[in-house]
């Protein structure tokens, strides 16, 4: 376990780019299947990030933000 915390630690951009990807393959999933593409993926992303960012906010209360969290 501290393997692969030490390895996305140390590969923060790519963790980033992986990240981004994945949400942008579940935004589409659910954009296809969920709103029969009436709401486009990138919005539903967008939206994603939006929260992720808002969480991450108040879990630092206000002072940091998502790249700043810790493990």
């Amino acid at each position: 376990m501290d393997y692969i915390i030490t390895l996305l630690d140390k590969n923060g951009l790519m963790v980033a780019f992986l990240v981004t990807g994945i949400i942008m393959f579940a935004s589409e999933g659910i954009s296809k299947f969920l709103f029969r593409k009436k709401i486009p993926g990138s919005a539903i992303a967008i939206f994603a990030g939006l929260v992720l960012a808002y969480f991450a906010g108040v879990l630092t209360e206000g002072k940091n933000g998502i790249a700043d969290l810790t493990g």
